[in-house]
């Protein structure tokens, strides 16, 4: 009889003992909810914004949101986002999914943590639910990165008709933040010689990141020249030979001898652009480059200069 109570109480107490820590494990887990209307009205897109709680510092995030049927994505903003380097951009996958993830330096805990906004359309009446996928995981901002589930705050809304929405601009006429892409060596891949001028080890890139907060980027261009261009001058820029690129972007030029211009164009089409110039390119046409020139002249021309005097006096 004592023994069946012993257990019994054991029992017990592990079972609240495993409540309890699943208890503190959910709380501590980072949260993904979503803030819009609940009831909206069909045919016209409404935005969601997707927003992450975080109690504990994160700093990756990997997320993909189930779309429920009778639900349309229009757009997809990661305009003001909490990540910063987008590895894959928020996208929509088999038009039911939208996957997306990225790093977030230096890491993001607390509450109200934009990841990004959805602009969708209800295309019939009814209830639908937003959710994230068990797949889904945030990761600590800790050295090994500890994986951290997502916890879903589901969202469900309805569709009616004869509901007008409130207008969404989905306009953009702002350029992309300025930015600063920087060179720097890299590991070499087996597509690029790891040997350069120089005889060191690696490979010359550029890296580079831009904000846009409104539509958010689409994509990078980079395009390498001799040339030192007017940023703005478009004819001058539109000339250039851009290439679609990803950072970091290994350079053609390993000697480092042209200027390279990053260009960051947001979805509708807007774009910011700046310049690396180069450790070696085009000495001259910097100031201390023409005062270095002008000395040199002039030292060349007091060396004839004394030439010719001497001759005349040997004569």
């Amino acid at each position: 009889m004592k023994l069946k109570i012993t257990l019994k109480i054991v029992l017990t107490v592990s079972t609240i003992v495993v409540v309890f820590v699943g208890i503190i494990n959910r709380a501590a887990a980072s949260t993904v909810s979503f803030e819009g209307a609940s009831t909206i009205g069909l045919g016209s897109p409404v935005e969601v914004s997707v927003k992450l709680a975080a109690p504990s510092a994160i700093n990756a995030v990997s997320i993909v949101l189930n779309i429920p049927e009778g639900i349309k994505v229009i757009d997809i903003s990661d305009g003001n986002s909490i990540v910063n380097i987008w590895i894959e951009r928020p996208h929509v996958v088999g038009g039911h999914q939208v996957v997306g993830s990225g790093i977030i330096p230096g890491g993001f805990s607390g509450t109200n943590g934009q990841l990004f906004a959805l602009y969708i359309e209800a295309d019939k009446v009814g209830s639908a639910t937003l959710a994230v996928d068990p797949s889904s995981n945030a990761y600590l901002n800790k050295e090994n990165g500890t994986a951290d589930k997502l916890i879903s705050k589901s969202f469900t809304f309805s569709g009616v008709e004869g509901k007008g929405n409130p207008s969404i601009d989905l306009q953009d006429t702002e350029s992309p933040e300025s930015f600063t892409p920087a060179l720097s060596k890299i590991p070499s891949t087996d597509t690029v010689s790891s040997s350069t001028e120089s005889g060191d080890a690696g490979v010359w890139a550029v890296v580079f990141s831009a904000q846009d907060k409104k539509s958010g980027i689409d994509h990078y261009e980079v395009a390498e020249s001799g040339r030192n261009v007017d940023l703005s001058d478009t004819t001058k820029t539109d000339a250039l030979d851009w290439k679609t690129a990803e950072s970091p972007y290994i350079l053609a030029d390993q000697a480092l001898k042209s200027y390279v211009y990053v260009k960051a164009v947001d979805k509708k089409g807007n774009y910011t652009i700046q310049v690396v110039s180069t450790e070696f390119s085009r000495w001259y046409e910097h100031p201390l480059g023409y005062i270095l020139t002008v000395l040199l002249f002039l030292a060349v021309l007091y060396a004839i200069s004394r030439k010719r005097n001497r001759t005349r006096r040997s004569r």
